[in-house]
């Protein structure tokens, strides 16, 4: 039995969601998970697939072969796969986030905050129309360029449809001011994308979308919810249950590394 039972659970979750809609290609003991053609590369991804091995080395190696036009970048929970981190460093990856993996569970998700007074949010299942709206004002909270987070238009169209995501949004009139989404497993649902506008900060508009839709995940069944959590943002999450349990790393590949698509 593993020592982190509730990481376990986490990765397996992040294992599940990097699979679903994407063409997964063994690399020994890991997974690369290629988006559809045409996609953009950051939507490509990397995860352990197996048990660890004695040595990561050819693993990592295979990874590398791996790629189309670069290799994929990774995700995975640090304390599962303590040995891994060097092996890619030793290959020229490099490290591009540490976050707190938190996690909260159906009991805590029974005790959620009082919803804030007012109108509740929007599930954007409910109202497709303003999925684009809610893409670019997400990109513009996270500081992206203009339009990136229309790359994710697709994919979080079909999750919607397909009821493998979750999402909610905060308007004023027809703009969206703040949103969350959840990306939905048979191992439990990733509380992700969370974001405000910078205009709209500290005033509970995250708060009250994340509680919205973590009671409708409770109501759809969903026992176990977890995240990754910037230093700033941790705060929020405990408000809302959450607890630490490990550690998310994301590593980007070498520059240029992959080859051709297999």
């Amino acid at each position: 039995m593993s020592r982190h039972p509730e990481l376990a659970r986490a990765e397996r979750a992040l294992v599940l969601q990097a699979r679903h809609g994407r063409r997964a290609v063994a690399a020994g003991a890991l997974l690369a998970c290629f988006a559809p053609d045409g996609s953009d590369d950051f939507l490509h991804i990397a995860v352990p697939g197996a048990a660890d091995p004695d040595d990561w080395a050819p693993s990592v190696r295979r990874l590398l072969e791996l790629g189309p036009g670069r290799v994929p970048r990774l995700e995975f929970m640090e304390e599962l796969h303590p040995d891994l981190p060097a092996a890619l460093e030793a290959r020229g990856f490099r490290t591009s986030a540490r976050a707190a993996a938190m996690v909260t569970t159906a009991g805590d998700l029974g005790r959620l905050p009082d919803a804030p007074v007012g109108p509740p949010p929007l599930h954007l299942a409910e109202a497709p129309r303003h999925l684009g709206r809610f893409l670019d004002a997400q990109a513009q909270a996270f500081g992206m360029a203009p339009g990136s987070g229309r790359l994710f238009f697709d994919r979080l169209r079909a999750g919607l449809a397909d009821g493998s995501v979750l999402a909610a949004a905060r308007l004023e009139g027809d703009t969206p001011v703040s949103g969350a989404t959840l990306l939905v497993t048979s191992e439990g649902a990733e509380l992700a994308g969370v974001w405000t506008s910078p205009e709209r900060r500290r005033r509970g508009l995250a708060l009250g979308v994340c509680r919205h839709l973590l009671a409708s995940a409770l109501d759809h069944g969903v026992d176990f919810v977890w995240l990754s959590a910037a230093p700033d943002a941790a705060h929020l999450y405990r408000r809302l249950g959450f607890r630490r349990v490990g550690t998310q790393v994301n590593v980007e590949p070498p520059a240029g590394g992959g080859t051709a698509a297999p």
